[in-house]
């Protein structure tokens, strides 16, 4: 039970750190393609909370990928999946 509960709040803490990123990549609009997912996505019918929670599971799956390959992070890869996502 106690793993558990520390498991949680580890992955809340991961969720909440991934939101954060995708929040000020879309205020500072770097990289760009991250207010045009928002503005799609949106557009599409997700609310804005959903929006960004999609977008944090690209970036999850971005840094995943790079941490399991031991390669280095790929902008241009996370770019294009940020402009994949609907």
């Amino acid at each position: 039970m106690l793993m558990r509960r520390c498991s949680r709040t580890g992955t809340d803490y991961i969720h909440s750190v991934l939101v954060d990123v995708i929040e000020r990549q879309i205020e500072e609009g770097n990289p760009k393609e991250a207010l045009l997912a928002l503005d799609r996505l949106i557009a599409a019918g997700c609310t804005q909370r959903t929006a960004i929670e999609k977008m944090a599971a690209v970036l999850f799956e971005e840094i995943h990928e790079a941490l399991s390959r031991g390669c280095d992070y790929d902008a241009a890869r996370y770019a294009g999946r940020l402009r994949s996502i609907s």
